[in-house]
C-alpha cells in the first residue's frame, strides 16, 4: 500500500468527522461545555467517553493494520517482528489487537444509507486476519513455504486497512463522535 495513501486515509479518519450533521440535514458544532454530548446528532448518540475509547481503540487496530501490511512483505519481516528485542512501537500482538478490538464491537452500524461496511463485519474480518497472522507467526515462513499465506496476509491487510478506516470513523461520525 502508498505510504502516502495510508497518511491520507489516517487524516481524513481523524478530521473527517469535525463537522457532524444529523439526519435532518443539521449541521452540528461542539458546546463550549461538554462537546456534542447536549445536541441532538443522530439516534445513536454516545457518551463523550465512549467515543474516546472508540477512538485510542480504532486508532490502535489502524496502526497495527497499516504497520503489518508494511513490516510483513517477506519471511525476513516475520523474523524481525517475532524476535524478542522488537521495540513496542512496532511490536505486532494479535492479542493485544484482539483487546482492542473488542472495544470496537460496540461501535453501532451505520445508517442504512451509508455506503461503509458494518463494524461488527470488520471486526470480524480483521480477528479472520489476525488468526492468518498468528498461523504465520508460527510457520515462520509463510512466504518461503509455497501456502501463499504471506502474500495473503498483506492483500488482507491493506484491505482490512482502508475498509475499516472508512467504517469506523462514519459509524463514529453518526454517533456525535468527533475524531
Amino acid at each position: 500500500m502508498n505510504r502516502g495513501l495510508s497518511l491520507v486515509v489516517c487524516l481524513v479518519f481523524f478530521m473527517g468527522c469535525q463537522n457532524a450533521v444529523d439526519s435532518k440535514g443539521t449541521k452540528t458544532t461542539p458546546t463550549k461545555s461538554d462537546s456534542l454530548v447536549t445536541q441532538k446528532v443522530s439516534q445513536k448518540q454516545a457518551d463523550p467517553r465512549q467515543c474516546e475509547e472508540w477512538k485510542s481503540s480504532a486508532t490502535f487496530v489502524l496502526v497495527k493494520l497499516s504497520l503489518g501490511a508494511q513490516m510483513l512483505r517477506d519471511d525476513a519481516g516475520y523474523a524481525t517482528l517475532a524476535g524478542p528485542d522488537v521495540p513496542e512501537v512496532s511490536k505486532l500482538d494479535p492479542a493485544e489487537i484482539r483487546e482492542q478490538l473488542q472495544k470496537l464491537k460496540n461501535l453501532p452500524d451505520p445508517s442504512e444509507t451509508s455506503s461503509v461496511s458494518k463494524p461488527s463485519v470488520v471486526v470480524r474480518e480483521i480477528e479472520e486476519a489476525l488468526d492468518l497472522m498468528e498461523a504465520n507467526f508460527a510457520a515462520k515462513t509463510p512466504f518461503a513455504n509455497g501456502s501463499g499465506d504471506g502474500q495473503k496476509l498483506v492483500a488482507l491487510l491493506e484491505a482490512l486497512y482502508l475498509k475499516s478506516a472508512m467504517s469506523f470513523s462514519e459509524c463514529a461520525r453518526e454517533c456525535g463522535c468527533s475524531f
